[in-house]
């Protein structure tokens, strides 16, 4: 299945050493490990570090990390595992994209 790409991260949480859930612009959170990414070595190495990892940011439609590290948010959307999908009803009563409007 091909995604839609120019996506958005709207928000990002530390759910696990190496793990983050992220939140899409579509209303979906998927959930992204990166100890594979870390594997690879050169800029990415510092992501072996799980304190290191753990201060990641939301920046600007993206995720960051000190040092000017950062990653493209369709790379992060087309690698992530869904944990919910557009439309989840959230506890306050609405669907997650009342929140926000889909894009594409």
């Amino acid at each position: 299945m091909t995604r839609s790409l120019l996506r958005s991260i709207l928000k990002v949480r530390v759910s696990g050493p190496l793990e983050l859930e992220l939140w899409f612009d579509t209303g979906e959170v998927l959930k992204r490990r990166f100890s594979s990414l870390a594997k690879k070595g050169g800029v990415f190495s510092v992501l072996n570090d799980p304190k290191y990892c753990a201060r990641v940011r939301g920046s600007h439609g993206t995720i960051k990390w000190p040092g000017e590290l950062d990653l493209c948010p369709d790379a992060l959307y087309d690698k992530g595992k869904a944990i919910r999908a557009p439309g989840h009803v959230t506890r306050c009563g609405r669907k997650t994209n009342e929140v926000r409007n889909q894009v594409g």
